[in-house]
């Protein structure tokens, strides 16, 4: 069975990752203004849980390296048939499990992409510290999370394990034991059940 026929067989989401040509669909409205403002050069870019690629794909032209990581093997699957698909040479796809010790290098990194911080349970807690790790002296994370109204608009995929904040200062009070502080970010201005933050180390 030839890869793309086993990526629309074996999971749904496959099928829609491989059609949609905005690569599910983009930033979102806050997100987008904080990578327009940050991620401003050339740079060495991690993506944690990328799924196909969604973070990815909306820079790949602007002259990144970029990795993308995900424990799930049709996600990965479907960003390399993706990028195959158009050229694209610049974007890695590696399976990992961010929760355990991650293979890169102390400050391999410039940007980082951290879409999962909610969902992972107490392993957030390592990952943001490996984050910290391979993240260079001047560079950011762009960390994503739920807010209180995602349960409200989400119910079928919650589990016990999520973590909610409202508010910069409810984020920066979490991850200052880490080493980060925050340097700009906010609620979503048309999903009110994301926040995204810049952080930058201490």
């Amino acid at each position: 069975m030839k890869k793309e026929e086993r990526i629309k067989k074996t999971f749904p989401w496959g099928t829609l990752f491989a059609a949609r040509e905005n690569f599910e669909f983009g930033y979102f409205t806050k997100e987008k203004e904080l990578v327009d403002k940050y991620l401003t050069r050339p740079s060495d870019v991690l993506v944690l849980g990328s799924g196909n690629g969604r973070e990815a794909f909306p820079i790949h032209a602007n002259g990144h390296s970029i990795v993308c990581i995900d424990n799930v093997t049709i996600y990965l699957d479907a960003g390399r048939l993706l990028c195959k698909k158009r050229g694209i040479d610049n974007v890695t796809f590696k399976e990992m499990d961010v929760t355990q010790p991650w293979p890169f290098q102390d400050e391999a990194f410039d940007f980082i992409f951290f879409s999962i911080f909610s969902y992972i349970g107490d392993r957030r807690w390592h990952a943001l510290q490996e984050a910290r790790r391979v993240m260079r002296g001047a560079g950011y994370t762009l960390l994503s999370t739920a807010t209180s109204l995602y349960p409200q608009r989400h119910p079928r995929s919650l589990h016990s394990e999520y973590l909610f904040f409202d508010n910069v200062d409810s984020i920066q009070n979490a991850v200052d034991p880490i080493g980060f502080r925050v340097l700009d970010g906010g609620v979503d201005p048309k999903r009110h059940e994301y926040l995204f933050v810049i952080l930058a180390r201490n």
